[in-house]
């Protein structure tokens, strides 16, 4: 009996452990790589200026440059990634 317990125990922590792992898809545009983010303090749009707001996942954050937009902006970013511009720049030549 106990040690059916605990089996069953490490199988449901195991099993908890994988789903707490999850991919999240990437968004690419102009070089930024944006992930969904939920806002847990006051952001501002990185396009529109305007504050990102709600429930769930509001906006994109670009996981390079730091760039916060509303989900709503994200294709709609005019600029290439300031990461993305460095990499290009220090590039030696041969």
């Amino acid at each position: 009996m106990l040690l059916t317990l605990l089996f069953y125990l490490r199988v449901k922590e195991s099993i908890y452990r994988r789903g707490a792992r999850r991919w999240r898809k990437l968004y690419r545009v102009n070089g930024h790589l944006f992930q969904a983010k939920r806002f847990n303090r006051k952001a501002y749009c990185g396009h529109c200026a305007e504050r990102i707001w709600g429930l769930g996942r509001q906006g994109y954050k670009c996981i390079n440059c730091k760039l916060l937009v509303h989900k709503r902006c994200h294709r709609l970013i005019p600029q290439t990634c300031q990461r993305l511009m460095v990499s290009i720049h220090h590039v030696p030549s041969s």
